[in-house]
């Protein structure tokens, strides 16, 4: 008597989760591509779900790694649309979420959308890929069709296409191809069609031109830059021959080489006066900016005079305190005597000896090392 009370109980626990137990597969997935001469797609998706048990929800992920843009999503049952729905973005992803009673029974649902980004514009031939199942299925999916409907018609001998798993196709009319999955998908297993036809059925966009240009003028860049740097290098080869290995000292003679004979001079002795003036004087008629010239004396008692004569108008070039010289010089005239700049020149020394000092902190390089500050004679 026991045993059978004990069978009892295993029979009613079992009937019991017999009858709560709930599973759900899809009898067909069709979808139907109607491609538009722009490149965008309209998309007509009908999901066949046989449901054991009680179901309230189903949801569809769009993944943006397969198409650019998705928008207009529409939901049907029988030519009745589904308002009671949500759309939301996850990790990435579109997932359009609807909401129905639906109790051991079939039901077909009707998904409607539009989406970009198909197309893949080639040199030779165009292509699109689509994704018929897409891979996030929980359960099996036993049949599965991909009807692709080109805007223009086209000939078969122009189509190559690739498809996995491998699967039928057929073509209807002039304008319209069907691949059919041979055999049903399990779990998580995708159903992908690419299919390469001519150009010229899909019209090219304005942003695919601008793409192709901007392609171009990356790939001069990266061919040309390097041409012109070994170009360079090798001129420069030719001409100096191969770099000759100096010495920390030499490098520095190479430096101070570039500097102003002021500059130079205020590095060299720590101070800043009336010898970098005179420096900075012959230097500047060096440069065309002063002409000088010498005046005899006919007694010998005299001593020769000199006459500085300012041969350019434009000092832009100049550094400060070389601006501030040739407006000491020539304050009065473009033309003034040596032995007449003595009574009054002596009072601008201070303050160009500043300017210069000012220029030579500001050329100071991290290989020069002051043994003590400069200062400003005065």
């Amino acid at each position: 008597m026991k045993k059978l009370f004990i069978l009892f109980v295993f029979l009613l626990f079992s009937l019991s989760f017999g009858v709560n137990a709930k599973d759900y597969y899809w009898d067909d997935i069709t979808t139907h591509l109607y491609l538009q001469s722009d490149g965008t797609a309209e998309v007509s998706e009908i999901q066949s779900f046989n449901f054991n048990g009680s179901f309230t929800y189903a949801y569809r992920y769009f993944h943006f790694d397969e198409i650019a843009n998705l928008k207009d999503i529409k939901i049907y049952e029988k030519n009745n649309k589904i308002i009671e729905k949500e759309i939301y973005n996850e990790k990435g992803m579109e997932v359009v979420k609807w909401y129905y009673k639906a109790n051991n029974e079939k039901r077909n649902f009707t998904l409607e959308y539009q989406v970009k980004g198909l197309m893949d514009f080639g040199y030779k031939k165009d292509s699109l890929f689509w994704t018929a199942v897409f891979k996030d299925h929980e359960k099996e999916v036993r049949k599965s069709s991909l009807y692709v409907h080109f805007p223009r018609p086209i000939s078969p001998s122009e189509i190559s296409f690739r498809t996995e798993p491998e699967s039928s196709y057929a073509f209807l009319n002039e304008k319209t191809i069907v691949f059919n999955l041979n055999s049903p998908l399990k779990s998580y297993s995708p159903f992908d069609v690419q299919v390469f036809f001519p150009k010229g059925i899909i019209d090219r966009t304005l942003s695919y031109y601008l793409a192709t240009l901007l392609k171009i003028i990356c790939l001069i860049i990266i061919i040309f830059l390097p041409v012109r740097v070994f170009l360079k290098c090798r001129n420069e080869h030719l001409l100096f021959g191969k770099d000759l290995q100096v010495s920390k000292k030499e490098l520095m003679l190479v430096k101070i080489k570039k500097l102003k004979p002021a500059v130079v001079g205020t590095i060299r002795d720590n101070k800043a006066g009336i010898t970098e003036i005179i420096a900075t004087i012959v230097d500047l008629a060096q440069r065309g900016y002063i002409q000088i010239n010498e005046v005899k004396k006919r007694t010998i008692l005299k001593r020769n005079d000199f006459v500085f004569l300012k041969t350019k108008k434009n000092f832009s070039l100049l550094i400060d305190y070389e601006k501030k010289i040739m407006d000491s010089l020539f304050s009065s005239s473009d033309k003034v005597k040596l032995s007449t700049l003595k009574k009054v020149f002596y009072k601008k020394v201070p303050s160009i000896s500043a300017e210069i000092y000012k220029e030579s902190v500001k050329e100071q390089k991290p290989a020069i090392i002051f043994t003590r500050p400069l200062f400003i004679e005065r």
